[in-house]
């Protein structure tokens, strides 16, 4: 059941000053419900062996991912940044599943510092 409030966050692009510093970011969210797993064990040390970490999986619905999808001067900018519960995640991997009727999406994150 996707019962959790997530924040879909698309990052369009940094806004900078007339000296050229960076001085905010132009973002989009959209709140969408999912559910939260856990990672395995197998995506776990796959990540580490690959220098990344894998701290959870969210699972929302493939109509509300590509809802979050921005197309912004003819070039297409998916969600890069989940929110749950006031912390930051960054998809590290997409994954499409299907259970009868309904399509999924599986997106493996890694908590921001």
């Amino acid at each position: 059941m996707l019962n959790e409030v997530l924040y879909l966050i698309t990052e369009l692009e940094a806004t900078v000053d007339e000296d050229g510093f960076k001085t905010g970011e132009d973002r989009q969210e959209l709140k969408v419900f999912g559910k939260i797993k856990s990672t395995t064990y197998a995506e776990f040390y796959e990540a580490m062996r690959a220098g990344d970490k894998a701290t959870d999986v969210f699972v929302i619905n493939e109509i509300d991912y590509n809802m979050a999808i921005v197309t912004k001067n003819g070039k297409r900018i998916k969600p890069s940044l989940i929110r749950h519960e006031n912390v930051t995640y960054r998809i590290k991997r997409k994954f499409k599943k299907a259970s009868g009727n309904d399509r999924y999406v599986e997106l493996t994150c890694e908590e921001v510092e």
